[in-house]
């Protein structure tokens, strides 16, 4: 008994044993005393968990949550292909991106039709609103794309970064950056983009946030810089033979950047990585969905959904995650293999023949303390 006083008088002592545990047993310990829930809510307990657990611990898997209408979710672990109904505790929910554990939502009320958006970590339950920058200079714009950028290993804050239209011209775009640490927007200059670019899908990656038209070509904003440029030269002729008639999109896991090009029709997918330097893609995986045993069952000519690809610390982790009617699967790159992850068909919302997930109704997300 007097170790454990001891142990519980001692702030540095507690902190050295608490951080050696998982995030819900840390979720737990906070209701043991007023001093256990301020010290594990408190933003330097959290970038010291974060740190160790990056650092020294084995790389953990992220999940999934997979949206399959406006405001119904299901959580997703392919680990041990656990699949729940998850429900957010706020009204018409609207998941708009994901960032290393925190989710940025869409909220609004059905009485007032007023629209809300929060920042929410899904772990500790803990939401914050933000209310979008205001001033005569948007008055009359219309919001294209909200983007959400945190990276706990480098800072417990986060940013938002919001793109859209300026009154001068429908390729003229402004951004906006609010600050959690300051709480504050600030607003960069007007900036020239094609109109097709996809605003709603930005994708956060060494402190710049990615946007991608369907011609493949790469926009990035640097948040620190305030800049935006196009990545040129960054597309070889092999990609662009790839682009047309492809489905195309962005996805970031485990520290890389990844272009995914999706033939629907031929059921061929290449999966393109960004070099560290940000200067050029090079073809780090190729799958082909017709390959798919017969075993599984899956209806030749059925329209297949590229979720998510799930990066592991090494090369035999690697996790390709996809979707048929009924059906979420997995191919394994290293061993090119296919196994089934859930099998969707006694489900009341299982309709034989239709997708019940698109590509982008998938949003991976980490367990974190992160505070909001």
């Amino acid at each position: 008994m007097a170790s454990a006083t001891v142990i519980a008088g001692n702030d540095q002592m507690l902190i050295e044993i608490l951080l050696r545990l998982p995030i819900k047993s840390l979720i737990k310990f906070k209701s043991v005393s007023k001093n256990w829930h301020v010290l594990i809510s408190s933003p330097y307990f959290s970038q010291l968990h974060t740190l160790r657990h990056q650092l020294h611990l084995p790389n953990t898997p992220p999940y999934l949550l997979l949206r399959a209408s406006p405001s119904r979710f299901f959580y997703f672990n392919p680990e041990v292909n656990t699949f729940l109904p998850y429900d957010f505790p706020f009204s018409s929910p609207k998941l708009l991106r994901s960032c290393n554990g925190l989710l940025l939502l869409k909220c609004s009320s059905p009485e007032t039709a007023v629209e809300d958006y929060l920042i929410y970590n899904p772990i500790t339950r803990q939401s914050r609103k933000i209310v979008l920058y205001s001033d005569e200079k948007n008055a009359g714009t219309t919001v294209l794309g909200l983007s959400l950028a945190f990276d706990p290993s480098e800072s417990p804050y986060y940013k938002v970064v919001c793109l859209r239209t300026t009154e001068y011209s429908m390729y003229s775009y402004q951004i906006e950056v609010y600050d959690s640490q300051t709480c504050t927007w600030n607003r960069w200059g007007d900036f020239m983009l094609p109109y097709d670019t996809k605003f709603c899908n930005g994708v956060y990656w060494k402190n710049c946030i990615h946007w991608i038209r369907p011609t493949g070509e790469l926009f990035h904003f640097n948040l620190q810089y305030g800049t935006l440029e196009k990545r040129t030269g960054a597309l070889p002729g092999s990609i662009r033979a790839y682009v047309a008639g492809s489905e195309t999109f962005l996805r970031e896991s485990n520290g890389h950047l990844h272009m995914m090009l999706l033939l629907s029709e031929a059921k061929f997918l290449s999966v393109w990585e960004m070099r560290m330097d940000k200067h050029g893609w090079f073809l780090k995986y190729s799958v082909d969905l017709n390959t798919i045993p017969a075993t599984f069952a899956v209806i030749s000519g059925q329209a297949v959904s590229v979720l998510d690809i799930i990066r592991g610390e090494c090369e035999n982790d690697s996790t390709l995650v996809f979707h048929f009617s009924g059906k979420i699967m997995g191919y394994w790159f290293y061993t090119k293999s296919f196994d089934v992850f859930v099998d969707l068909r006694t489900d009341e919302f299982y309709q034989p023949g239709s997708l019940q997930f698109g590509c982008s109704d998938a949003y991976q997300f980490i367990e974190t303390l992160a505070p909001v």
